[in-house]
């Protein structure tokens, strides 16, 4: 994690919930890039990719070319919700003690059943990422 991310939480006195939570239950909510691999990795990305759609779609049928080009050729919106559903795959795998198959399908089935609620907290999220890593857009260089 760069110094900044951390400095900016000081500043704002203000950690995000799911860095407190590792804090308090210890192992929980971490993983290594090397665990997110193979099977986890492809379950994320199709969890990432139902809640990018979601959180896109109304600017996609816009038909407005010429704003929705930019949103679309920007990933790193979409590596941070794979972020997220990795994270959410195995918060869900640990706490319902279940396979990678059944916790992504509680996700997903939870995601679009609740498509505009997906939408808002997908939203959130990112921008709570996107405050707390300043550095990821260039705004904390």
């Amino acid at each position: 994690m760069d110094k900044s991310t951390v400095s900016g939480w000081r500043a704002r006195r203000r950690v995000p919930t799911r860095f407190v939570k590792m804090l308090d239950e210890p192992g929980r909510g971490t993983f290594n890039t090397g665990e997110v691999s193979g099977e986890l990795q492809e379950r994320a990305y199709s969890i990432a990719l139902a809640r990018f759609v979601l959180l896109r779609h109304d600017l996609a049928a816009s038909g407005e070319v010429n704003k929705s080009l930019p949103a679309f050729r920007q990933m790193l919106p979409f590596w941070l919700i794979v972020h997220r559903a990795v994270h959410d795959m195995l918060s869900t795998v640990e706490s319902l003690q279940i396979d990678l198959d059944a916790a992504q399908v509680l996700i997903l089935q939870d995601d679009l059943l609740h498509p505009e609620r997906t939408k808002i907290r997908v939203a959130r999220q990112l921008e709570e990422d996107l405050r707390d890593n300043p550095q990821l857009t260039g705004s904390g260089r």
